[in-house]
């Protein structure tokens, strides 16, 4: 497993991240690839744009994530490069704003 340092404008609540990866036939060492994603304290929308190294899209998805839920995409096979960009859902008065995260988790060929 291995962290994904979101990088978040607190004044504006959005957030981003790239991060290389590899799955499948972009890889000889990890057969399957999972990017798990979620937002503490507030939900979240997560925007996110896999590639190979062709430079063409193998993912281009958006999922929303409540409070302390999770999400994942599974890497697809080929890919080499993820890139994320989120916005939080604005707190509840009173509330603390939220913290995203985000981590890939891979399996071993």
């Amino acid at each position: 497993m291995s962290v994904v340092p979101l990088e978040l404008d607190s004044s504006t609540g959005k957030f981003r991240a790239t991060v290389p990866v590899e799955a499948g036939k972009s890889s000889t060492v990890i057969s399957q690839s999972w990017l798990t994603f979620g937002c503490g304290w507030t939900g979240a929308e997560f925007h996110v744009v896999m590639i190979d190294d062709a430079g063409k899209n193998t993912l281009d998805q958006t999922r929303k994530v409540a409070a302390w839920r999770r999400g994942y995409l599974e890497v697809p096979s080929g890919s080499t490069f993820c890139a994320i960009e989120g916005t939080l859902v604005a707190p509840a008065s009173g509330q603390p704003t939220g913290v995203p995260s985000a981590r890939l988790v891979n399996l071993a060929a």
